[in-house]
């Protein structure tokens, strides 16, 4: 059988779902989407390494691990992360995390408002061919296929979700809140209306920027964006700031307060352009709980779905959707 790919490559996460494609799921993985060159990795004193290497252009780099390790060397955070040296050693992690020399079928998403023909030509490319991923070792990916981002959580719905003839006749609203955007796609009787998809800028990175300015109002000082980042990521309950135990859960709620509201400003405009109801809307990505109160006093008669796993959706839905081709 095929071996398939969903790789969803985002500015805090690397996520992936792989396996044959007549498995019953796939296998999944979460990590940090930090990378670059190793030599910018301070010497670990204790413990073991927790980062993939690989190379690129030659060059050894690390890659998905916390993006605070790497000292003097800045994280990409602009819309042409795809075409950096960074998005390929997370690419090639992929590969390599991936335990074979042969992909079949890698699927993944771009933003959408970067989803133009021209991008997803460039990243086709990019992916599909033959990868030096270390010395002594070389992966074929034979097809790549991109899609909009937030079209894998779609797909993981419909793989898991218990009255397939609504979905089929139903309007959906794909929320997905990531790092560096929030995406919005609207899907009605299985079609994408892509028209009336859209992204914002309002995303996790402004909201935890709002977190840490609220904890300096408080303290005078902040643990920064990155350390809230980490924190929320490694499953912890609360941050540290100047010695104390801030909880996550009520700082970050006030901190979403502010900024949920104006993400979704986008999709309001857009929805009334389109003069549509909206049947379900469907949560995706890491910050699908903290946009989801704003979500519901959008559409207040719709059914409201946060995904499993939300982090994880589109990959697993990218995952899906190469299976059928």
């Amino acid at each position: 059988m095929a071996f398939v790919i969903g790789m969803d490559i985002g500015y805090s996460g690397l996520k992936i779902a792989h396996g044959a494609s007549d498995a019953s799921a796939p296998t999944t993985i979460l990590r940090p989407s930090g990378a670059g060159p190793k030599e910018f990795l301070p010497h670990r004193i204790t413990g073991s390494e927790n980062y993939v290497l690989t190379l690129v252009d030659g060059e050894p780099w690390a890659a998905a691990t916390e993006h605070d390790r790497f000292q003097g060397y800045d994280r990409e955070l602009h819309k042409d992360f795809t075409s950096t040296r960074a998005y390929t050693a997370l690419a090639n992690a992929t590969l390599a995390l991936s335990g074979q020399n042969t992909v079949d079928v890698l699927v993944t998403g771009l933003p959408v408002v970067h989803c133009t023909q021209a991008n997803i030509d460039a990243l086709t490319e990019k992916l599909t061919g033959k990868h030096r991923i270390a010395e002594r070792r070389e992966v074929e990916v034979r097809k790549t296929v991109v899609i909009p981002q937030p079209t894998g959580a779609y797909m993981d719905l419909l793989s898991s979700y218990d009255d397939p003839e609504f979905l089929a006749e139903a309007r959906i609203v794909v929320i997905d809140p990531g790092f560096f955007s929030v995406d919005f796609v609207l899907i009605e009787r299985g079609e994408l209306r892509d028209k009336l998809s859209t992204s914002s800028t309002q995303a996790m990175s402004v909201l935890l920027a709002t977190a840490n300015r609220i904890l300096m109002e408080r303290y005078g000082t902040g643990p920064g964006v990155e350390a809230i980042e980490v924190a929320l990521r490694n499953g912890k309950s609360y941050v540290l700031v100047s010695s104390n135990k801030e909880e996550l859960k009520p700082l970050l709620t006030a901190a979403a307060q502010e900024v949920a509201p104006e993400a979704l400003k986008a999709l309001r405009t857009s929805m009334r352009t389109g003069q549509t109801n909206v049947d379900l809307v469907l949560l995706a990505g890491g910050g699908a709980a903290m946009y989801e109160p704003t979500a519901r006093d959008l559409f207040p008669n719709a059914r409201i779905i946060t995904a499993d796993e939300p982090a994880l959706a589109n990959a697993r839905g990218f995952w899906a959707y190469g299976t059928n081709l």
